[in-house]
């Protein structure tokens, strides 16, 4: 009767030898082959194949937040392609201003002016006109020897010439339009003449100057030919046309 007494000893240290493996398997036991109660997957599960280790030194890299994620791309358009032997056309250049045209003059007004006879200036006269009209079928004024002559906003119109000035005769012109189917204004000799917004128009000359005269020029339109000879002198204080 020994015999079963010893088969009963060795199947229970069997018994406590397999419990203790079970016991130190735990219930719960997550590790690779576990099968017990409470494991997360059967026993027959396969093991997760591990990624490659960094290489020895390397900083483990961190993953990239989502606010810091890579701006997209910038997407390159590229010029419209020219046919070869083809230059680009030029920008067309902006038109020059057109110059101002020079009207004729409307003043003065013949209506409103008085009608006066041709006039002769010598000596030492001080003659002064103002709103009158002479139209004269030869000189229209002379002024010569050491006259002053004083014109404004008048029309002066006469067939030969319609001012003839000379010897050292001082004659200022101002707002008043000379006319002559020949020269509008002749000059000569030591004579001074004063051009101030005036219109001159002769149908050979607007204004014919020689000897030593001097003459001052402003805002005054010329419509005919000037001519200048000798020492003349001319002081352009500019606005005149041509």
């Amino acid at each position: 009767m020994r015999k079963p007494a010893l088969t009963m000893i060795l199947a229970l240290s069997s018994a406590g030898l397999i419990g203790c493996v079970v016991r130190s398997a735990g219930p719960g036991s997550s590790g690779p082959g576990s099968s017990g109660p409470g494991s997360s997957r059967p026993a027959h599960a396969s093991a997760e194949t591990p990624g490659p280790a960094p290489a020895p030194g390397a900083p483990a890299s961190a993953p990239t937040p989502p606010d810091q994620a890579a701006p997209p791309a910038l997407v390159s358009v590229a010029p419209p392609a020219m046919t070869p032997g083809t230059v680009a056309p030029a920008p067309a250049p902006a038109p020059a201003p057109a110059p101002a045209p020079v009207a004729a003059a409307p003043w003065p007004d013949p209506a409103s002016l008085t009608p006066t006879k041709p006039i002769t200036c010598k000596a030492n006269q001080v003659v002064t006109l103002a709103n009158v009209l002479i139209d004269s079928a030869a000189t229209a004024i002379e002024a010569h020897g050491a006259c002053t002559l004083s014109i404004t906003n008048s029309r002066i119109i006469g067939a030969r010439a319609g001012l003839d000035i000379h010897g050292s005769a001082r004659v200022k012109l101002v707002n008043t339009w000379v006319q002559s189917a020949n020269t509008a204004i002749e000059i000569h000799g030591s004579a001074a003449l004063d051009l101030g917004g005036s219109w001159l128009q002769g149908d050979r000359n607007a204004l014919v100057a020689h000897g030593s005269a001097a003459i001052t020029v402003a805002s005054t339109h010329f419509k005919g030919q000037v001519t200048r000879k000798g020492s003349v002198a001319w002081n352009d204080a500019g606005g005149n046309s041509p």
